[in-house]
């Protein structure tokens, strides 16, 4: 120390003072990078977070709009036999969808695809108010209520091309999500089944 102190003309209260400046500092900077880089893994971990939100929702909607679209094809071909009876069996089937409709968390979502989901549930409620009018074996009710439908699974594959479209526009589901979305989707409308 003593050379050192005789090399630069500084003496050993002096050296002191100036590591231990230099180590304050240092200590200052490494608390710097600590919070940054806390704050960088939590937004990271919350984008991960609102994307695997987002992907949910997604499934969540295509599993919807395919059971929907099942389910108007049944109504289409019942009303095709001009059955005399109101098809009972659909109305609840149409209720645990707009249920389910009403369990997807429109908050992660794009703003399209929020508006989608709603135009879903207007078309699950439509089916149903068309469903739950009286027939009597009404030849031209029948073959209004079957346009009906038509149109109806019309506006829904559209919905769903919409959803596709916004899924292209934030990068695609990765395949694994996509499916595991799908599996999510499809157990939470199960227990909403059995809920009844």
């Amino acid at each position: 120390m003593k050379t050192l102190c005789f090399m630069t003309g500084l003496t050993s209260a002096e050296w002191a003072a100036w590591v231990q400046a230099v180590g304050s500092v240092l200590a200052i900077l490494a608390a710097i990078a600590v919070a940054w880089w806390s704050r960088h893994q939590e937004q990271k971990a919350r984008m991960y977070d609102m994307r695997r939100a987002a992907d949910v929702a997604f499934g969540m909607t295509f599993v919807l709009g395919d059971s929907l679209i099942a389910e108007l094809e049944k109504v289409k071909t019942f009303y095709d036999l001009r059955n005399d009876r109101d098809p009972p069996t659909r109305g609840f089937v149409i209720e645990d969808l707009l249920n389910f409709a009403r369990s997807i968390e429109m908050t992660s979502t794009t703003g399209p695809t929020a508006a989608a989901i709603l135009k879903l549930r207007g078309i699950c409620l439509e089916v149903l108010n068309e469903i739950r009018q009286p027939r009597h074996n009404d030849y031209p009710k029948f073959v209004a209520s079957s346009d009906l439908v038509v149109q109806l699974i019309a506006r829904t594959r559209s919905e769903l091309d919409v959803i596709r479209d916004e899924v292209e526009k934030v990068g695609g589901l990765v395949p694994v999500e996509m499916v595991a979305a799908r599996a999510a989707a499809l157990a939470a409308a199960r227990a909403a089944g059995r809920a009844r």
